[in-house]
């Protein structure tokens, strides 16, 4: 196979899954659940992370700290896939570890768990609406709700004070790269065959 025919088949695959995730985000239920994954995904990982939590009482105020230096400080990783925050921020009981790089990655996560949650749900609802050759829409789901376990488990078990090995807590940096392969691999394998427009 050539490398032209590679390029043209990529990229029917991009625009054949992009139109699929346009059909299920076109109905109501496809925005909602997308949208509760956008926003939910993130606070979850930010709170396994344990850079979202509640404190004691403020008193109702908010506070901000800084760090001295946050450029020097916002790249240094404490664990795999976590990084150190540059503020707290307290508002209220909450309290935020602001962190720029595990932010990002909280809401990179959370718009491939909210695409495949949405493109599961309209194709099981509604197949006709994503086309027959979208049947592994329901899988999109199950794999959205298995990828977003995936980040957020390894900091469940120290949550729950669960001792774990140092070869499990080092098999756990291959868990986030895990999740983007497959979250994004399904979706593709989602969009496979369908009609574009």
């Amino acid at each position: 196979m050539s490398e032209a025919s590679i390029t043209r088949r990529g990229t029917r695959l991009v625009t054949s899954t992009t139109a699929l995730l346009g059909r299920a985000l076109s109905r109501r239920d496809g925005r909602t659940v997308a949208f509760l994954a956008l926003v939910g995904y993130p606070l979850v990982y930010w709170v396994a992370l344990g850079h979202l939590g509640v404190a004691g009482q403020n008193g109702g105020g908010v506070d901000l700290l800084v760090v001295a230096d946050p450029l020097a400080r916002m790249l240094k990783a404490r664990s795999p896939y976590s990084y150190e925050p540059i503020a707290r921020l307290v508002a209220g009981p909450v309290v935020w570890l602001v962190s720029p790089v595990n932010i990002g990655l909280g809401l990179g996560l959370g718009a491939l768990v909210a695409a495949n949650a949405a493109v599961g749900l309209v194709s099981w609802r509604a197949p006709r609406v994503c086309s027959a050759s979208a049947r592994t829409g329901p899988f999109a789901g199950v794999l959205a709700l298995l990828g977003g376990a995936t980040c957020c488990g390894p900091v469940i078990f120290f949550l729950l004070g669960v001792q774990a090995t140092g070869a499990l807590v080092g098999a756990f940096s291959v868990l986030v790269p895990l999740s983007v392969t497959l979250l994004v691999g399904t979706l593709l394998l989602a969009g496979r065959g369908v009609a574009p427009g």
